[in-house]
């Protein structure tokens, strides 16, 4: 059925899928839909997709992205939103914001590399106390796992 439901997403467009599913209540669909959408930045179907399926967390996403002005960003953010981390970091090196995925990566609790990030770019001011948080952050990584000698470097 949801493979279905990309073919039809693909033939239709994601604004006439959002009729066509109107009479179904499965919420999968409407994520499909809604994140279709979104790759397309088709903000309004997104919205009325996250509203179907009772995302809170989707509209407020929805909400938030679509008032950033670069859609460049957009893509990055949504990239990010659905766990593709790697993308979304590439594309915000190529609009030349680092912090932003610092920013992602230090909220998704991935401290490895965010020290790697912060390495690269050269610890600047701001940066030291977030530096000193991963290292902590990878300390309590290390101690979770009793490997007291990485734990203590």
């Amino acid at each position: 059925r949801l493979r279905e439901a990309r073919d039809k997403i693909a033939e239709l467009g994601t604004s006439d899928a959002f009729a066509y599913f109107s009479s179904s209540s499965h919420p999968r669909l409407w994520r499909l839909l809604a994140r279709c959408s979104l790759e397309s930045l088709d903000f309004r179907t997104a919205h009325m997709s996250f509203a179907s399926c009772k995302d809170i967390q989707g509209i407020f996403f929805v909400r938030e992205t679509s008032s950033l002005e670069d859609p460049v960003r957009q893509k990055a953010d949504i990239a990010a939103f659905f766990g593709q981390c790697d993308e979304a970091e590439e594309i915000y090196h190529s609009i030349d914001r680092t912090d932003l995925a610092i920013r992602m990566r230090s909220n998704r609790g991935d401290w490895f590399r965010v020290v790697q990030l912060l390495q690269q770019n050269g610890v600047g001011e701001g940066n030291d106390n977030l530096l000193r948080e991963a290292w902590r952050h990878i300390g309590d990584h290390y101690v979770d796992r009793c490997q007291w000698s990485k734990a203590a470097m």
